[in-house]
């Protein structure tokens, strides 16, 4: 897998990112065996900062759009 931070926005105590991955499926995943296919997603996080460290962390990412490029 790669990633590219695509945006970094800071607000006081939080950071948010987003991201995106691109790979190829090479093991399982989600109970579907490797296909070789190319594969590429959009994930985000939020993060709580507390002095000076990741204190709390919230992540999301589009297991939707793998999916239907799997299939």
């Amino acid at each position: 897998m790669n990633a590219t931070i695509t945006h970094l926005l800071v607000d006081g105590d939080y950071v948010q990112v987003r991201g995106e991955w691109t790979g190829t499926h090479a093991a399982e995943l989600f109970g579907i065996a490797a296909t070789g296919k190319k594969v590429s997603f959009v994930a985000f996080d939020l993060h709580r900062i507390e002095n000076g460290l990741i204190a709390q962390t919230w992540h999301l990412e589009d297991f939707n759009t793998i999916l239907t490029q799997l299939r």
